[in-house]
C-alpha cells in the first residue's frame, strides 16, 4: 500500500459516515500534484456532540489541535477533510479540513469557508471570501490581487475576462492564508459550464506552467466543476482543477 492509500484508510477510519469523495490535480510550475482527495460529510454525521467530536476528528487527522475553527463551527453545517500527498509541486502531504459556512459571520458576511491546512511543520488558517466579478474594474481588481509574475498576466487577464463575461454566473472567491502570500482565485462551474473562452484561457494558463497539448487534453475533462489561479506560500504561480470522479490515478 502506498502512502498515499493508507493515509486515505487512516482517514477513513477516522470519520463517523462514509464521505462523498472527490479528487483535484495541481499544476505548478514544478509539474503535477496528483491523488489529491477531498472527503464531505453532512454536520448531521458528527452528531449527538458534533462540536466536542468534530474537533477531536480534526485534530487526530491533522496532528494539531483544531480549535482555531471553533469559532466558526456552529455557522457550518458541511464538513470537509482535504488529503493532498507529496507530489510534483508539493514537498510536504497536506492535510486540510475545511467548514463551509452557511450562515453569514456577524463581522464578515462574505466568508464562505474557514480551513485549516497542516503540513509536517506549520499549520496555517486559510479564508475564502466571496468577491464581485461584474465589472471590468473589479476584474483588474482580482487580477492584481493575485501577485503574479509577468508571463502568467496575460492568460490570467483572458481567463477573468472570460468569467467576467458569460454566459452566465460564475461564483468567485478569493482565497488567503495567514501569515503567508498564497492566495488564489476560485471560480465555480457547479452550475454554469465553463465556457469555451473559459476552457481555452485555462488551456493557456496551463502550457504557461509547461503542461504539453496532450496533457492539456487529459487535465481539461469534462467532468471539471471547479479551478482555482493562484500563487502559492512561495510565490510560484498554479492552477488547480476540482471535479475528477472519486479517484485521479497518479
Amino acid at each position: 500500500m502506498t502512502t498515499a492509500a493508507a493515509a486515505d484508510v487512516a482517514l477513513l477510519d477516522l470519520l463517523p459516515a462514509r464521505p462523498l469523495v472527490a479528487a483535484s490535480v495541481k499544476v505548478g510550475q514544478s509539474g503535477l500534484s496528483v491523488g489529491r482527495r477531498l472527503y464531505t460529510l453532512p454536520r448531521a454525521a458528527f452528531s449527538p456532540q458534533v462540536t466536542s467530536r468534530f474537533l477531536k476528528t480534526a485534530a487526530a487527522f491533522l496532528g494539531y489541535d483544531a480549535a482555531a475553527l471553533r469559532p466558526w463551527l456552529d455557522l457550518s453545517d458541511v464538513f470537509h477533510f482535504g488529503l493532498d500527498p507529496a507530489s510534483g509541486t508539493d514537498r510536504h502531504p497536506v492535510r486540510k479540513v475545511y467548514l463551509e459556512l452557511t450562515a453569514d459571520t456577524p463581522d464578515d458576511p462574505t466568508l464562505t469557508y474557514i480551513a485549516l491546512k497542516a503540513e509536517p511543520s506549520a499549520l496555517r488558517l486559510n479564508r475564502y471570501h466571496a468577491v464581485p466579478l461584474t465589472t471590468a474594474a473589479e476584474a483588474e481588481r482580482l487580477q492584481a490581487a493575485l501577485n503574479l509574475a509577468a508571463r502568467f498576466q496575460p492568460a490570467a487577464r483572458a481567463l477573468i475576462g472570460a468569467l467576467l463575461a458569460g454566459p452566465g454566473d460564475y461564483p468567485t472567491l478569493m482565497v488567503t492564508e495567514d501569515g503567508t502570500q498564497r492566495r488564489s482565485l476560485d471560480f465555480n462551474f457547479a452550475d454554469q459550464a465553463a465556457s469555451d473562452q473559459v476552457l481555452a484561457a485555462l488551456a493557456q494558463l496551463l502550457a504557461d506552467l509547461g503542461q504539453s497539448p496532450a496533457a492539456i487534453d487529459r487535465l481539461l475533462t469534462p467532468s471539471l466543476c471547479h479551478a482555482a489561479l493562484g500563487v502559492a506560500a512561495d510565490g510560484a504561480a498554479f492552477v488547480t482543477l476540482y471535479g475528477y470522479p472519486e479517484v485521479q490515478n497518479d
